[in-house]
Protein backbone atom coordinates (compact mmCIF):
# COMPACT_ATOMS: atom_id res chain seq x y z
CA UNK A 1 0.00 0.00 0.00
CA UNK A 2 1.90 3.26 -0.86
CA UNK A 3 0.63 6.53 0.77
CA UNK A 4 1.29 9.80 0.06
CA UNK A 5 1.76 13.05 3.11
CA UNK A 6 1.88 16.14 0.94
CA UNK A 7 3.04 19.32 2.92
CA UNK A 8 4.91 16.21 5.44
CA UNK A 9 6.45 19.59 6.62
CA UNK A 10 9.54 19.57 9.05
CA UNK A 11 8.56 19.11 12.87
CA UNK A 12 6.24 15.85 13.77
CA UNK A 13 7.45 13.10 10.83
CA UNK A 14 5.24 11.27 8.68
CA UNK A 15 1.81 10.30 9.86
CA UNK A 16 2.73 6.91 8.86
CA UNK A 17 6.03 4.51 8.64
CA UNK A 18 6.32 3.68 4.71
CA UNK A 19 4.47 7.05 3.56
CA UNK A 20 6.04 8.85 1.05
CA UNK A 21 6.70 12.52 2.06
CA UNK A 22 6.48 15.75 -0.27
CA UNK A 23 7.05 19.48 0.87
CA UNK A 24 8.65 22.38 -0.99
CA UNK A 25 11.32 22.10 1.90
CA UNK A 26 13.78 19.22 3.03
CA UNK A 27 12.96 19.13 6.23
CA UNK A 28 11.07 14.97 6.55
CA UNK A 29 10.00 15.25 2.82
CA UNK A 30 11.57 11.98 0.64
CA UNK A 31 10.57 14.31 -2.46
CA UNK A 32 10.62 18.23 -2.70
CA UNK A 33 8.17 19.26 -5.01
CA UNK A 34 4.98 21.97 -5.37
CA UNK A 35 1.61 20.43 -3.92
CA UNK A 36 0.54 22.40 -6.72
CA UNK A 37 2.16 19.47 -9.47
CA UNK A 38 3.05 16.70 -8.09
CA UNK A 39 5.95 14.54 -9.67
CA UNK A 40 3.78 11.38 -9.68
CA UNK A 41 2.55 8.93 -12.22
CA UNK A 42 -1.49 9.15 -12.93
CA UNK A 43 -3.45 6.65 -10.02
CA UNK A 44 -0.07 5.82 -8.31
CA UNK A 45 -1.64 5.82 -4.56
CA UNK A 46 -3.80 3.94 -2.18
CA UNK A 47 -4.13 6.84 0.14
CA UNK A 48 -3.11 10.51 0.93
CA UNK A 49 -2.54 12.51 3.94
CA UNK A 50 -3.09 16.40 3.39
CA UNK A 51 -2.49 17.67 6.78
CA UNK A 52 -2.21 21.52 7.87
CA UNK A 53 -1.19 22.15 3.89
CA UNK A 54 -4.43 23.84 2.36
CA UNK A 55 -3.89 26.46 4.41
CA UNK A 56 -0.91 27.73 3.16
CA UNK A 57 -1.31 26.77 -1.01
CA UNK A 58 -2.09 29.30 -3.52
CA UNK A 59 -4.43 27.39 -5.37
CA UNK A 60 -6.67 24.62 -3.24
CA UNK A 61 -8.05 23.95 -6.13
CA UNK A 62 -5.12 22.81 -7.86
CA UNK A 63 -3.55 21.02 -4.71
CA UNK A 64 -6.78 19.00 -4.42
CA UNK A 65 -7.35 17.51 -8.23
CA UNK A 66 -3.39 16.39 -8.12
CA UNK A 67 -3.96 14.52 -5.55
CA UNK A 68 -7.15 13.21 -7.02
CA UNK A 69 -5.15 12.63 -9.77
CA UNK A 70 -2.54 10.73 -8.41
CA UNK A 71 -4.92 8.58 -6.04
CA UNK A 72 -6.20 4.86 -7.80
CA UNK A 73 -9.96 4.96 -8.13
CA UNK A 74 -12.18 4.62 -4.80
CA UNK A 75 -9.16 5.83 -2.92
CA UNK A 76 -9.16 7.81 0.74
CA UNK A 77 -7.89 11.23 1.09
CA UNK A 78 -7.41 12.40 4.82
CA UNK A 79 -7.09 16.35 5.34
CA UNK A 80 -7.13 18.31 8.53
CA UNK A 81 -7.61 22.38 8.20
CA UNK A 82 -8.52 25.30 10.24
CA UNK A 83 -11.65 26.83 10.39
CA UNK A 84 -12.96 30.56 10.47
CA UNK A 85 -13.10 30.30 14.52
CA UNK A 86 -9.30 29.32 14.47
CA UNK A 87 -7.58 32.48 15.47
CA UNK A 88 -10.01 33.34 18.04
CA UNK A 89 -9.81 29.72 19.79
CA UNK A 90 -6.38 29.16 19.00
CA UNK A 91 -4.46 32.44 21.16
CA UNK A 92 -7.29 31.97 24.19
CA UNK A 93 -6.38 28.45 24.41
CA UNK A 94 -2.76 28.42 24.03
CA UNK A 95 -2.56 31.33 26.55
CA UNK A 96 -4.51 29.27 29.02
CA UNK A 97 -2.26 26.33 28.08
CA UNK A 98 1.21 28.41 28.87
CA UNK A 99 2.17 27.53 25.30
CA UNK A 100 4.21 30.58 24.72
CA UNK A 101 6.49 29.48 22.18
CA UNK A 102 3.20 27.79 19.42
CA UNK A 103 1.11 30.93 20.21
CA UNK A 104 3.54 32.96 19.13
CA UNK A 105 4.25 30.90 16.15
CA UNK A 106 0.48 30.97 14.99
CA UNK A 107 0.52 35.03 15.60
CA UNK A 108 3.67 35.38 13.08
CA UNK A 109 1.63 32.63 10.78
CA UNK A 110 -0.79 34.58 10.75
CA UNK A 111 0.58 38.13 10.45
CA UNK A 112 2.74 37.35 7.55
CA UNK A 113 0.01 35.88 5.34
CA UNK A 114 1.80 32.62 5.70
CA UNK A 115 -1.92 31.24 6.60
CA UNK A 116 -4.09 31.82 2.88
CA UNK A 117 -7.04 29.83 3.76
CA UNK A 118 -9.51 28.81 7.00
CA UNK A 119 -12.28 26.71 5.63
CA UNK A 120 -15.76 25.86 6.89
CA UNK A 121 -16.97 22.81 6.66
CA UNK A 122 -19.31 23.54 3.44
CA UNK A 123 -16.42 25.23 2.06
CA UNK A 124 -14.29 22.67 2.31
CA UNK A 125 -17.28 20.06 1.14
CA UNK A 126 -17.63 22.21 -1.78
CA UNK A 127 -14.47 22.35 -2.57
CA UNK A 128 -13.79 18.21 -2.53
CA UNK A 129 -17.02 17.97 -4.16
CA UNK A 130 -15.61 20.01 -7.93
CA UNK A 131 -12.14 18.15 -7.56
CA UNK A 132 -13.84 14.86 -7.39
CA UNK A 133 -13.75 13.84 -3.91
CA UNK A 134 -17.11 12.85 -2.06
CA UNK A 135 -16.92 13.40 2.17
CA UNK A 136 -17.21 9.97 3.96
CA UNK A 137 -16.58 11.30 7.29
CA UNK A 138 -16.13 14.95 9.48
CA UNK A 139 -14.63 14.94 12.80
CA UNK A 140 -13.95 18.69 14.68
CA UNK A 141 -10.90 17.45 17.35
CA UNK A 142 -11.00 18.76 20.74
CA UNK A 143 -7.89 21.81 20.83
CA UNK A 144 -4.90 20.17 20.95
CA UNK A 145 -2.95 21.83 23.06
CA UNK A 146 -5.36 22.59 26.08
CA UNK A 147 -3.53 21.12 28.95
CA UNK A 148 -5.71 19.24 30.82
CA UNK A 149 -9.47 18.51 30.68
CA UNK A 150 -10.37 21.11 33.27
CA UNK A 151 -9.18 24.16 31.24
CA UNK A 152 -10.47 22.38 28.24
CA UNK A 153 -14.34 22.37 30.07
CA UNK A 154 -14.17 25.92 31.59
CA UNK A 155 -13.33 27.63 28.23
CA UNK A 156 -16.21 25.57 26.61
CA UNK A 157 -18.42 26.87 28.68
CA UNK A 158 -17.34 30.07 28.61
CA UNK A 159 -18.08 29.65 25.09
CA UNK A 160 -14.21 31.41 24.29
CA UNK A 161 -12.88 27.71 22.72
CA UNK A 162 -14.54 26.10 19.64
CA UNK A 163 -13.19 23.51 17.71
CA UNK A 164 -10.33 24.84 15.92
CA UNK A 165 -10.24 22.08 13.05
CA UNK A 166 -11.44 19.80 10.07
CA UNK A 167 -10.76 16.44 10.00
CA UNK A 168 -11.98 15.36 6.89
CA UNK A 169 -11.70 11.54 5.37
CA UNK A 170 -13.04 11.58 1.31
CA UNK A 171 -12.56 9.08 -1.36
CA UNK A 172 -11.73 9.79 -4.83
CA UNK A 173 -15.11 9.05 -6.96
Amino acid sequence: MKILDVGCGFKFGHVKRGTIGVDLHRGLADVIADAHHLPFKDESFDGCYAYAILEHVDNPYKVLSEINRVLRSRKWVKILVPTDSRLRSDYVALFFSLHWKHCWQEYKAMKSGEHKWQYSENGLRKILDKTGFEVKKVERPSHPFISGRRVGKVLKKLGIVRHPHLIVEAIKR
